[in-house]
């Protein structure tokens, strides 16, 4: 098993060892694969297209939009359930914003 950092490699044997008499299964380095997940609406605005007026008509809606936003309409009231799959998704859009960002300062590095 290859560890990154020394810390990682204590980190995941102790807990291991602590843990392990409490339950039936301790697993280190668990896979996780994510299943396939849609956000509702994903809004980017362009500010030079911004029409203030418009926003301010739309209230609380056009100040959630005058800046990027996940939008998740509910029928019905939201549940505990609901609102952890919603931030699971906004994780995992801003870790795939922070990816592209990574990706794009490499490619501007190689330019």
């Amino acid at each position: 098993m290859m560890f990154q950092q020394p810390h990682d490699q204590f980190s995941k044997q102790f807990l291991s060892d602590l843990f392990g008499p409490l339950g039936a299964e301790v697993k280190v380095n668990y896979e996780v694969n994510a299943e396939s997940r849609y956000v509702d609406i994903y809004f980017s605005p362009k500010a030079a297209t911004l029409d203030l007026k418009l926003l301010e008509a739309l209230g609380l809606l056009g100040r959630m939009v005058s800046h990027a936003c996940l939008i998740e309409p509910f029928r019905n009231p939201v549940n505990q359930e609901d609102v952890c799959n919603c931030l699971l998704k906004l994780f995992l859009v801003q870790n795939k914003i922070r990816e592209r960002q990574k990706q794009h300062s490499r490619f501007k590095f190689f330019l």
